[in-house]
């Protein structure tokens, strides 16, 4: 015997994001791909910046060292975003 499909169950155990989530969440022209150099290995890596928030604290790990960068962003004036990177060792 195949159980009903109990709708109430699934979110309870999948919860899906809720409307102010939504909301709150990058559309693909809030995001701006910039290339920045990793502080600890150097190599060059792709990111994408969320800028529907000004100013963001967050970490990322490199791609390549898999080390956990520091990204710092702020609102370039223009509508687009400034990042600053660094490691988990540098004080700012």
């Amino acid at each position: 015997m195949v159980d009903e499909w109990d709708e109430r169950a699934f979110e309870d155990e999948f919860p899906t994001f809720d409307d102010d989530a939504r909301q709150h969440a990058a559309t693909p022209q809030q995001l701006q791909q910039q290339t920045i150099g990793c502080p600890y290995c150097g190599e060059p890596i792709d990111i994408l910046l969320d800028t529907s928030e000004p100013n963001q604290e967050y970490i990322e790990d490199c791609s390549v060292c898999c080390r956990p960068i520091t990204m710092v962003t702020h609102d370039d004036g223009m509508g687009g975003a400034e990042v600053a990177v660094y490691t988990s060792d540098d004080v700012f």
